[in-house]
């Protein structure tokens, strides 16, 4: 054993431990202020450099799950054992009347935090950042529950005359998520070219508040449509435009495509609960909103299209995340593959051998 530690990671440890005494041969830090003072300036800052919908999120989490917690602490006394504390807290009492918060939630209060006190590092005010010696919760991931196409067929049937059957086509048929629906705008939907582009999503901050925002990446994207979906969206223009006459000045008109009766957007939340409801009433095993893009993905790749084309349908960032998501979809089709090879192959019936 060198150097007198039994592991690399207790020698480690010391270091920073060393280093957060001042032991670069520098006077410890001296700045006296709160983490909260310190979050709220540097909350400041960061509006000159972040997208409005990305400070707005970062504000929400470090003013809902952060600053009243342990705001009151002095910036450097914050320990790696004190923010595994908090997120501790955070997964069993951080939710909304005391309930628990999902680790996903907890993960990106540790991205945040991790961010602004990389910044202090950088600023000198302190030597190491304790977040990176916090205890993260592990990602945690929901199953995802999906339709057959018997049952989204049944679905469809089933919602045909309601006011938001034509969100309910595109989510199922086209893969588009909640705030992809929520924020789809008219101007982004070519009838005639039977195409629609998502350019914009309307979404929620940490505060619930909703923000409208530019997908990104290859969420961006263009999806032609077929024509259940166009004679849907046709329909859906129509009652719309009756809407419109009916409540006259009244009526809101703010370019989106899936309104309320007085033009007035929907809550992204009040979207999941009207398809829950939806879902419900028509006898069906109860999924989420975002299961009808899962259902729609596996009912792509159960049909035998591509893997590479349901990625670029559902705006993936990358084929492997679409592998990655529906893996059991992909291994029998790797199964179906061997048989239809075996069956070119062989199909003057003889076997090998």
């Amino acid at each position: 054993m060198k150097g007198g530690f039994p592991t690399r990671k207790a020698a480690e440890a010391a270091l920073a431990d060393y280093l957060s005494s001042g032991g670069r041969g520098e006077p410890a830090s001296l700045d006296t202020r709160r983490l909260a003072d310190y979050l709220a300036e540097w909350l400041t800052g960061m509006r000159l450099t972040l997208a409005v919908a990305a400070w707005t999120n970062y504000r929400s989490v470090l003013n809902l799950y952060v600053t009243p917690r342990i705001g009151q602490l002095r910036l450097t006394a914050i320990t790696g054992p004190a923010l595994t504390a908090l997120y501790a807290d955070l997964l069993d009492h951080g939710g909304q009347k005391g309930r628990s918060l999902s680790p996903t939630t907890v993960r990106l209060v540790h991205r945040v935090l991790t961010k602004a006190l990389n910044d202090a590092v950088e600023a000198r005010i302190l030597a190491v950042n304790p977040a990176q010696r916090a205890k993260v919760p592990a990602r945690h991931r929901v199953e995802m529950q999906t339709w057959n196409a018997a049952q989204a067929a049944a679905f469809l049937t089933a919602t045909a005359e309601h006011r938001l059957y034509a969100a309910w086509v595109l989510a199922l048929v086209c893969g588009l998520r909640r705030g992809e629906l929520a924020g789809l705008r008219w101007a982004d939907v070519d009838l005639d070219q039977r195409t629609i582009g998502v350019v914009s999503q309307r979404t929620t901050d940490a505060d619930w508040n909703v923000i409208t925002k530019a997908p990104k990446g290859t969420s961006r994207r263009t999806i032609d449509l077929g024509g259940a979906a166009v004679a849907a969206l046709h329909r859906h223009r129509q009652q719309s435009l009756s809407e419109r006459q009916h409540w006259g000045s009244a009526y809101t008109d703010n370019g989106l495509v899936f309104v309320q009766e007085d033009g007035c957007p929907y809550h992204p939340a009040r979207l999941s609960d009207t398809f829950q409801r939806s879902t419900t009433q028509a006898g069906l095993p109860p999924i989420r909103l975002h299961d009808a893009r899962h259902s729609c993905a596996t009912l792509a790749l159960a049909a035998g299209i591509h893997p590479k084309v349901v990625q670029q349908l559902l705006g993936h960032a990358s084929w492997s995340t679409t592998m990655d998501l529906y893996t059991h979809r992909v291994e029998r089709l790797q199964r179906d593959a061997s048989a239809r090879i075996e069956d070119a192959l062989f199909a003057a019936g003889h076997p090998p051998g």
